[in-house]
């Protein structure tokens, strides 16, 4: 197990916020940083050559955060668990309304996964890849969608299940 400044410190080298452009076969990251604003005046120079196309389509924005050790332990004695890892990272659904304006949509469903222990013990970071395919599964609607599931993402098998509450 890391300290919270570990885990922190993953955050910080991937990028606290992400912008991605997905369809139904890829997804893309348009931008990252630990500046929301910064994130996004960044996606949306990215998107300039392509504005008609994508004028009142949806991107995404994942946020990624740590989760307090206190609400961890808090959890451990508990027999329903809702924090799957240290790490979360959650999506929401952000319209493209002009060159110059973003405005975010929903968060709708179950939007968000963890990053587990066993995820970091093999990486050591958070993989952009991963990033990728938790955008385009959101999107395309694989994420488990039960009231109390809790999506886990271990190693890369981009599998999503809910270790906890079976």
């Amino acid at each position: 197990m890391f300290t919270q400044k570990e885990y922190k410190n993953f955050i910080v080298d991937v990028g606290k916020y992400q912008y991605l452009i997905v369809n139904s076969s890829k997804s893309i990251i348009l931008s990252s940083s630990n500046s929301k604003s910064e994130a996004r005046q960044e996606a949306l120079n990215k998107l300039q050559p392509i504005m008609n196309d994508v004028l009142g389509k949806h991107i995404y924005l994942l946020t990624i955060r740590t989760i307090p050790k206190e609400n961890i332990k808090g959890q451990e004695q508990t027999p329903l668990k809702v924090i799957g890892g240290p790490v979360k990272v959650s999506a929401e659904r952000v319209q493209v309304v002009s060159p110059t304006k973003l405005k975010n949509v929903s968060g709708a469903g179950n939007n968000r996964a963890y990053f587990t222990d066993e995820y970091f013990k093999k990486y050591r970071e958070i993989k952009k890849n991963s990033l990728e395919q938790f955008a385009f599964d959101y999107h395309n609607k694989r994420l488990q969608q039960g009231v109390f599931d809790v999506n886990i993402i271990e190693y890369m098998k981009h599998q999503y299940y809910n270790k906890y509450n079976d």
